[in-house]
């Protein structure tokens, strides 16, 4: 199945949330909290629009169908002249708001160069027509969620595996100074069976941190409600790079058992529940547990209902290592199942559903 493996697109196969278009100018810049509402000033770009070809970076590449749609622009099958497949993200802009938000999307590319991460491999600019073309590496190979909703094989290994890809990555943003804020079965693509990377940076801000270098809590309900921690769904303040951590746990705990979770608001708040209360009542709680129940333990760390107590991701990181054999001279030290921690603020759980 042909992906659509950019920033604020919809996979044409798959439903997809709408997002907050608010473009990554500054730390300091409002954020907005309607997630639904269309990206002002960018407006789908029609068919008519675009030209049989684009040059970029010196070599002709002829637009091929649509693999992708969305409010925020269109994605292309493109093809160079040797026949290799690439994808091509077309924005159209408009006055004031869209160049400033198109260039931003475009200097968060060029930043965020990982292994798992889609790659940026050129820019492009159509003056007359006003179209701007941001020229992706393509996977073909579907997205997380068609994994997931398949059924397919997964075993002890592909599981380590995809779970230290993930969390590396995630680790590398946070690294360079930024958070995702949409991390989510839709938004990870596989470029062939055994390699995953994410894609869709449209809502991509710097951490927001204070005159000593310290992350800030903010309010935001930017992102997709499904993947929201606990205080993020209550609408309170909280620290981006845990709400990062939560949503990537979310995911991984989907592709680990298999099953699709929180399809509806009241599901999700049952889910909380159960998961902070006894999560092996859930069979697919339970199934992962003895099947491997160091997997099950970073997750109980990463899906921490309260956010001091949650694993950085950079902790995370450590952990995922060890188990893929990435550090193997290090020793694995088990985390407990239990929610309780040895401070008194991890004993108290203010989140009830």
């Amino acid at each position: 199945m042909l992906i659509a493996a950019f920033n604020g697109l919809r996979i044409e196969t798959n439903q997809m949330d709408k997002k907050d278009p608010t473009p990554c100018v500054d730390p300091n810049v409002t954020l907005r909290k309607k997630p639904v509402q269309k990206e002002a000033g960018v407006r789908k770009v029609a068919e008519m629009d675009l030209p049989q070809y684009v040059t970029c970076r010196g070599k002709r590449f002829t637009i091929h169908r649509r693999v992708g749609k969305g409010g925020f622009g269109t994605v292309h099958q493109v093809k160079d002249i040797s026949g290799h497949k690439f994808a091509m993200k077309t924005l159209c802009e408009q006055p004031k708001f869209d160049a400033v938000a198109i260039k931003n999307e475009l200097n968060i590319c060029l930043q965020l160069r990982h292994p798992n991460i889609i790659q940026f491999l050129g820019y492009q600019v159509d003056s007359v027509r006003k179209l701007h073309f941001f020229l992706m590496e393509y996977a073909g190979h579907g997205t997380l969620l068609d994994f997931i909703v398949q059924k397919r094989a997964c075993n002890h290994w592909l599981r380590r595996h995809i779970f230290h890809q993930l969390i590396t990555a995630v680790a590398f943003i946070h690294q360079s100074g930024f958070v995702h804020r949409d991390l989510k079965a839709e938004n990870i693509l596989f470029t062939d069976p055994t390699t995953v990377k994410i894609c869709d940076f449209g809502l991509t801000r710097f951490i927001q941190k204070d005159d000593m270098q310290r992350e800030v809590k903010r309010k935001s309900q930017s992102g997709t409600v499904m993947y929201f921690s606990p205080l993020k769904f209550k609408g309170c303040p909280s620290l981006a790079t845990k709400d990062d951590v939560w949503a990537l746990g979310a995911v991984l705990l989907m592709f680990a058992t298999g099953r699709q979770l929180w399809t509806s608001l009241e599901q999700k708040k049952q889910m909380f529940s159960n998961w902070l209360r006894n999560p092996t009542q859930r069979e697919e709680f339970y199934l992962l547990s003895h099947i491997d129940l160091q997997a099950y333990n970073l997750l109980r760390q990463m899906l921490h209902p309260v956010e001091d107590c949650r694993w950085t991701i950079f902790k995370s990181r450590e952990f995922i290592s060890i188990l893929a054999g990435v550090n193997s001279s290090y020793v694995v030290a088990q985390p407990k199942t239990s929610m309780s921690q040895n401070r008194s603020s991890c004993l108290q759980h203010p989140y009830r559903v």
